[in-house]
């Protein structure tokens, strides 16, 4: 990506993140210069002057000395240029730090000696904290003053090294480094471990220590997305049952938003309107919060819009949101009309939408229907409708002009 006149942005990068949004796809996105069984990623211009360490683990490969002078500037221009570029981007989920170690995930494992010092380490997180402020970032691993900056979390041995004991463990080391709750203001995802992907989800996946119960590392990471690259593959891709248990746990993660309770109450029948008062009970039932900006829409029939919430990001698992929103003077008329709540975030693409949890809906919005009627001899009467010397008012009872009870 970096050449010697600058990223080339336009003609490397653009051409994928215009294939994934073309599919309504966010990409997440990780740079790397050494990605073990593969070529190495340092430009040709670069290796000149940038040694490198050769290994035979996981392929081989040629590590570059990330103590390089050059190599660390050019890194940290190029981290800015990115940003500059592309932070607030739709296009983008999430940018994971990567650039360094093997695979861009901040390893040289066995190598230890081939890794950046700790602090070139401290200076890429310090560039990429200061060159996203609306694109989500996360890292490897809880190191340095991560867990104190507004950056998430990858586990790329997820279901294979994320819970238990072990020090080294995703969920160990968040804990050792008091992150574990860092997931209430920042994304947490990865990848499930590539050797176990072929048999999750089927009767030959065991669990023990080294092959974890995914929708309990999910649970108790609280994960709101993960590469799973076997469901894809032509030589063996999910299908059946396995391939419904996939879609089960995918919908396992991240947020998940149900309305318990959506009631209309009208008031004050007055020359043909009423006052109309709405109220919303919204509930975040899944593992994680939204983590972009989250807004609560109201519709009616007749295309007018109204904004009831706007920072339903902040409503965390477990919790719910109780929202009050009143309309004065409506035309009896327009209460035959279909109000529809909807859930909008300026990181949707294209044809985009955000589902409600609750069930049996499987569309965009869900629809609020307000009856109001008045019955008399097994005649239903709309509200504010004549019946003789009386009227239907919004208690669902007959009343004359003066206020009292009709017959």
């Amino acid at each position: 990506m970096p050449t010697a006149e600058g990223p080339a942005f336009d003609s490397v990068l653009e051409p994928f993140l215009e294939a994934s949004a073309a599919r309504n796809n966010h990409m997440i996105l990780r740079f790397y210069l050494d990605y073990p069984g593969r070529e190495t990623a340092v430009p040709g211009w670069l290796s000149e002057t940038v040694d490198c360490n050769p290994y035979e683990e996981y392929g081989g490969g040629c590590s570059p000395d990330y103590d390089n002078p050059r190599l660390q500037s050019v890194l940290l221009e190029f981290i800015a240029a990115l940003g500059a570029r592309y932070d607030g981007d739709p296009r983008l989920g999430f940018v994971q730090l990567g650039l360094l170690g093997f695979w861009g995930e901040w390893h040289t494992y066995p190598h230890g000696d081939f890794f950046a010092s700790g602090a070139f380490q401290q200076e890429v997180i310090n560039a990429f904290d200061e060159a996203f402020n609306e694109t989500h970032i996360l890292l490897r691993y809880p190191i340095h003053d991560a867990p104190q900056r507004n950056i998430g979390f990858h586990d790329d041995s997820f279901a294979y090294a994320t819970l238990g004991e072990v020090p080294w463990f995703f969920h160990p080391k968040l804990v050792a480094a008091g992150a574990e709750e860092r997931w209430r203001e920042v994304p947490i995802g990865g990848e499930i471990y590539p050797e176990l992907q072929r048999s999750l989800f089927t009767e030959d996946y065991v669990v023990d220590t080294y092959s974890q119960d995914l929708l309990r590392c999910i649970e108790e990471t609280h994960a709101s997305w993960m590469i799973n690259h076997g469901v894809f593959r032509p030589d063996g891709g999910y299908e059946g049952a396995q391939l419904e248990a996939a879609r089960a746990a995918a919908l396992a993660m991240g947020y998940e938003y149900s309305v318990p309770r959506m009631e209309v109450a009208a008031s004050g029948l007055h020359r043909g309107t009423v006052d109309l008062r709405f109220t919303i009970v919204l509930r975040n039932t899944g593992v994680a919060p939204f983590y972009y900006p989250l807004s609560l829409h109201l519709e009616d029939g007749s295309e007018n819009n109204w904004r009831l919430a706007t920072d339903l990001q902040t409503l965390q698992p477990g919790a719910e949101r109780s929202v009050v929103f009143e309309l004065d003077d409506v035309p009896v008329a327009r209460l035959a009309e279909t109000y529809r709540l909807r859930l909008s975030s300026p990181i949707l693409l294209g044809d985009q939408w955000l589902r409600f949890a609750d069930a049996g809906l499987a569309q965009e919005s869900l629809p609020l229907r307000p009856h109001f009627a008045c019955s008399r001899e097994d005649d239903s009467h709309q509200l504010g409708a004549s019946v003789g010397d009386c009227f239907c008012d919004v208690d669902g009872s007959l009343v004359a002009d003066d206020g009292r009870p009709c017959p």
